[in-house]
């Protein structure tokens, strides 16, 4: 049956090469993929298995939001939560601490000081900006910090120095959703460029209905960056961003919420200095994340106390500092640095009018101390062996705990042949639990102070075969999760003592028929020691770039098995999200480009306790027009 689902959307997906393809075999491209200046600078072969977004793809793909490139990542499914927040869900499982995907713009990482990781923040970030983006499965090198992810995703903005002009952009799509965004680039005095960026997006959904009770479904975000850059010496940035979604179904008992949303703002300041080899990072942030859920047939907290008007606050601030430097001898090559962060938080509770902050209990602030060094030996002209080892102590302020750790990695990459790469690693990693976890406060889940981090350890292994025309990868990764944090019938995070052994597998193939036209096909598969399925254990996907004249074409066609989620006694039907884009280029200063995403209405379902499976990806319709100044 898998098979057969393979086979016609294999045939669907190739039909519109026959109309746009152009057949001149003597302009093949002489290399492998068309990839900007700035992601052949950035891509590090050494730092795991890695899949590449370029700015020719995002612009042909219309990815405004990074939902529009997260969606497809093979082991992963993008699916909202009961609070309306989107994470992404590894094979087969269900991750309970959002820090199992960290988010970095540049080198400032997008985390959160109470929650741990920010994608249920970040998940519809406007790309406008953004260069290209780099996603890194099976775990973080050291240089992208100090917490580790089982995806790392790394979104680069544009280069100032390379960016000239300005740009308007306005889309208008169903359900009265909009996007405004603009983008200006200059010079200023001491050879400093500039690059400004400001976006307004909202995205409405259908109105989900539930024991006569009407569920809203909605986003607003807004978006301002600026980066001011002297080539060679330093890097300064700062942004603010404000997310404000709906809280889905909320906290209650009944699941019958009369007001229920999120609002979150996260701003920074980043400085980057260098000296010779020497890499300096200074940075602080703050954030600040406010839950209203009001529901009159109740919540009860994790006490059993009754509540029927919530109103949760917590504003938090996260300072990093960090020293990187790197030096090579013949055939070695060291990369080692220091890093220091501090995450603190002030809550705020107010139940049913009455200020509850005082019975917070455990850890409000952790503080990071790591020491890294990556060692890197040529072993021949096409092979390179590395070990990588970090001591990291975190210090929590509460009871006197510290926790002295370690990560290791090692591997190797070697070009067997003028064709043929390898890519092997095994790595020993761990996930410190969040600061919502260790702490206890008037909510519905109790903290626990006692966790432990979960331990992660990974094998995997990686060929690609490359020709001029195509390119085909094969992939292996084998996870042992050791204690994972879970919530037990109590409505408490504890550390559950099992083992889950996770296999995944992957195939892939790009097809160029010329530097304008080429398809991606990709399909993965998991298997696991688990008594069920948490979320989609196989899937895959089918994409098409196309060029002809002045249009730019993109069809995507991703595909994720259904499951049986027997805790939720739900049954999820199998996913096919359909996404096609058009792009016409008037003329150098003007392009309109029409999107639409979930065309047949049948993207995966996410299972949702005490409602049903609900949608991630509404079917929607965006026309896009902008102008280039």
């Amino acid at each position: 049956m898998k098979r057969s689902i393979l086979y016609k959307l294999l045939f669907l997906a190739l039909l519109p090469l026959n109309i746009w393809a152009v057949e001149d075999i003597d302009s093949l491209l002489n290399h492998y993929e068309e990839e900007s200046a700035l992601n052949l600078k950035t891509k590090r072969d050494s730092s795991g298995h890695n899949i590449v977004y370029t700015r020719d793809e995002l612009d042909k793909m219309q990815a405004h939001t990074l939902k529009d490139v997260i969606k497809s990542i093979r082991q992963l499914t993008m699916m909202d939560n009961s609070f309306g927040a989107t994470e992404l869900q590894r094979a087969g499982a269900y991750c309970t601490n959002s820090a199992c995907v960290r988010l970095y713009v540049n080198d400032q990482e997008m985390t959160s000081g109470f929650f741990g990781g920010a994608l249920g923040i970040f998940s519809e970030y406007d790309l406008g900006h953004i260069d290209h983006i780099q996603i890194y499965l099976g775990g973080n090198a050291i240089e992208f910090g100090n917490e580790y992810g089982f995806i790392t995703i790394k979104m680069y903005t544009k280069d100032p120095d390379r960016e000239k002009g300005s740009s308007v952009g306005l889309s208008y799509g169903t359900n009265d959703s909009y996007r405004v965004n603009a983008l200006t680039t200059g010079k200023l005095d001491n050879d400093i460029n500039y690059l400004l960026y400001a976006s307004k997006l909202k995205n409405n959904k259908d109105t989900l209905g539930h024991k006569g009770y009407d569920v809203p479904r909605y986003s607003d975000n807004l978006n301002l960056f600026a980066t001011f850059k002297r080539e060679n010496d330093f890097i300064f940035e700062l942004s603010r961003y404000e997310h404000k979604h709906d809280g889905l179904t909320g906290f209650g008992d009944q699941k019958t919420p009369t007001r229920s949303d999120r609002k979150s703002m996260y701003q920074y300041l980043s400085l980057t200095k260098y000296f010779d080899t020497v890499k300096l990072q200074i940075s602080y942030a703050e954030e600040e994340v406010g839950i209203t859920n009001n529901d009159y047939n109740g919540i009860t907290l994790y006490d059993g106390s009754f509540t029927t008007e919530y109103d949760n606050r917590f504003e938090n601030k996260i300072f990093r500092v960090n020293a990187k430097d790197s030096r090579t001898f013949g055939k070695h090559r060291f990369f080692y640095g220091v890093e220091y962060q501090h995450k603190g938080i002030k809550p705020n509770f107010n139940i049913d009018g009455v200020d509850r902050s005082s019975e917070f209990e455990g850890p409000d602030s952790i503080d990071l101390y790591s020491v890294f060094l990556e060692y890197q030996y040529q072993f021949s002209e096409d092979t390179v062996l590395l070990a990588t080892g970090k001591l990291e102590r975190y210090d929590q302020h509460y009871n006197d705990r510290t926790d002295n750790l370690t990560q290791s990695r090692i591997g190797i990459v070697s070009q067997l042949n003028e064709n043929l790469l390898f890519k092997g690693f095994i790595s020993q990693n761990y996930i410190y639990p969040s600061l919502e976890q260790l702490s206890t406060a008037p909510r519905p889940v109790k903290g626990n102070v006692n966790l432990i981090p979960t331990n992660i350890d990974t094998v995997s292994a990686e060929f690609t075969y490359k020709t001029e025309q195509y390119q085909v990868g094969l992939g292996y990764l084998k996870m042992y999760t050791i204690d994972p944090i879970k919530v037990n019938a109590n409505k408490m995070y504890f550390n559950k003592k099992i083992e889950a052994i996770f296999d995944d597998y992957f195939v892939n193939c790009t097809y160029n028929f010329n530097k304008d036209n080429k398809v991606i096909v990709e399909y993965y598969w998991t298997n696991h020691n688990r008594p069920f399925s948490q979320s989609p254990s196989a899937g895959g996907h089918i994409k098409l770039f196309n060029t002809y004249d002045d249009f730019d074409f993109y069809t995507e066609f991703i595909y994720r098995e259904g499951f049986v989620h027997k805790v939720f006694a739900m049954e999820i039907d199998d996913g096919y999200d359909l996404t096609a884009a058009i792009t016409y280029h008037m003329n150098s200063t003007t392009t309109v480009s029409l999107k639409g995403q979930n065309l047949l209405d049948k993207a995966i379902l996410a299972p949702i306790r005490g409602l049903y499976p609900i949608g991630t990806l509404d079917k929607k319709v965006m026309l896009n027009v902008e102008w280039f100044f």
